[in-house]
This record gives C-alpha cells, structure tokens and sequence, in this order.
C-alpha cells in the first residue's frame, strides 16, 4: 500500500466516522428545526449551495488563481456542510439546534450539489465522471448517519456515551490525513513553504472567502443573535471530507490538491475559531455580569 493509498482509506474512514457521530446526535427534533425558520433555512441553502461557490469563482478570476491552487480552493467553496461546525456553534453561544438540522440537509444535499457544482464551476471538469463519486459519496456518507440515528433512537443512552469518543477519532483521523498528506508533499517535491503550494494569492482568497461567507450567513441568518451566529458559521466552514473525496478521486495530482484543501481548512478553523471564542467570552462576561447586577 502506497502513502497515498493509505490517505485515501483514512479519508474514507473519516467521512464514515465523521457522519455516524452525526447521526448519534441527530433525532426528528433537530432535524425539523431549521424548517420552523423557513426564511433563515431558504438563506442557508441559497448561500451553502450558490452564493459560496459563485464568490469562490468571482475571488479566483480575480486573484488569477490556475493549477491546484485553483482545484483546491474551488473544492471547498462547492463543498458544505462541515461535521464540526455545532461544536463550534456551541462554544459561541449560537443555536446548536439549528445548525445541526441545517448541516443534516446540506451533508445529504452535498452528496450530489458538491460534485456537480465542481463538475460545472471548475475549469478543466468537463471530462471528469461525477457519477462514481456521487455514488462513493452517497454509500459512506447515508448508512454511517442513518445507523447513527438508529442507534439514537432505539438506545439513546449508548449514542450519548458514544458520540464524544466517535468525535475524536474522527478528528484524529482527519489530523493523520493532515500530517500525511503534507508530509507526502513536502518529502516528494522541493518546493515546500506555503506560498509554493498555494501561493500568497490563494491564502488571500481563503482568507477573503472565509469573511464574506462569515458576514453573508450572520447578515442573513434572522433576527435572533443565536440563529445568526449559527448561520455564520455554518456557512463559512466547508465540507473536508466531501472536498478529499473530490480532489483525490477527480484530479491528476491529488496530492497538491489535499494539501490547497488542508490549508483552506486550517484556516477557516483558525478564522472561526477566533470569532466563536470572541463570541464565548462576550456572551460570558454578558451573562456574569447579569447575575452580578453589573451593568456596563
């Protein structure tokens, strides 16, 4: 088994293991929630599935990103629905329930929108055949999260003890995938800083992609604070497993695309990270203050 070999079955592993944890969270009341909002959930879906790729291509001509630089980043900006945005969601004082039923839809919608949106937005797809991807896709991303729902639903208590275990190792797998597929790229090539494998113009698009889907989904996501910051952020984090799967299967040198991909990762992490913990200590020093009788 090649390096490569093995990044894809750590892939593989983690979209499975990523969308069971997922489903041991999920009941009928999360997943009707974001339809008791149906103007913030129509908002949600028009940015996740239209807006998001259209200014990823609108910041790619402008940048003049081409090669992986371009595959990588294109990717993700067609990919929603990331498994770790309620817990960041959470740790912001947002509305995890939302944001769980929303990124329920979108994973399920971004088994077929992610692909050809790819196939349709990308320049150079036109030869690729989406189909086996829809069909990869479709296999490890609905039966770990339907048998995840079952489990909650017949043993409520098992899924409750098991969903933060699963979300580890999920997460770990996605750092091994991160480790290796950097590792594989810096030890193969020579030119191996960051601006070698992106360059400085696609950080700047990341960056700016990251901010405007951050400030679309909180300026469109309703009137209560809760709804907006869930909006904010589930638009803004992308869809890594969706995104590997699509730049490993569709693309020559799928290596440089994993690694434009991983960086587009970390940094919309790092960017929502920063703006949850924000948040989090806002809503914390808000709060203290109330039950202190303070007032600012």
């Amino acid at each position: 088994m090649t390096p490569f070999d093995l990044i894809l079955r750590l892939i593989y592993f983690f979209i499975v293991s990523s969308m069971f944890q997922i489903g041991l969270n999920l009941g009928v009341k999360e997943i009707l929630d974001p339809f008791r909002k149906p103007g913030v959930l129509v908002n949600s879906l028009l940015l996740n599935l239209f807006a998001i790729p259209l200014a990823g291509v609108g910041l790619a001509i402008l940048l003049g990103l081409d090669g992986v630089a371009l595959f990588g980043f294109l990717i993700m900006a067609c990919s929603p629905g990331a498994s770790y945005g309620p817990k960041i969601i959470e740790f912001a004082g947002g509305d995890v329930g939302h944001s769980i039923g929303v990124m329920f839809l979108l994973c399920m919608i971004a088994i077929i929108s992610a692909p050809l949106t790819v196939f349709l937005l990308v320049p150079g797809t036109g030869s690729i055949d989406i189909w086996p991807v829809i069909q990869t896709l479709a296999v490890i991303q609905v039966i770990p999260l339907f048998f995840g729902m079952f489990l909650k639903a017949k043993r409520p208590h098992l899924a409750e003890r098991a969903s933060g275990p699963v979300f580890w190792i999920s997460n770990i797998s996605a750092l091994v995938v991160v480790v290796l597929a950097f590792g594989l790229k810096f030890f193969s090539e020579s030119e191996s800083s960051l601006a070698g494998i992106i360059g400085i113009r696609g950080i700047l698009a990341i960056v700016l992609l990251v901010f405007i889907s951050l400030a679309a989904g909180y300026y469109l996501g309703g009137s209560a604070e809760g709804t907006k910051k869930s909006m904010a952020v589930s638009t803004s984090i992308r869809n890594a497993g969706v995104a590997f799967l699509i730049g490993v299967g569709s693309f020559e040198d799928g290596k440089g695309v994993l690694s434009v991909i991983i960086l587009y990762i970390f940094f919309q992490t790092l960017i929502t990270g920063l703006l949850a913990g924000w948040w989090g200590w806002k809503n914390f020093k808000e709060n203290g203050m109330a039950e202190t009788g303070i007032s600012s």
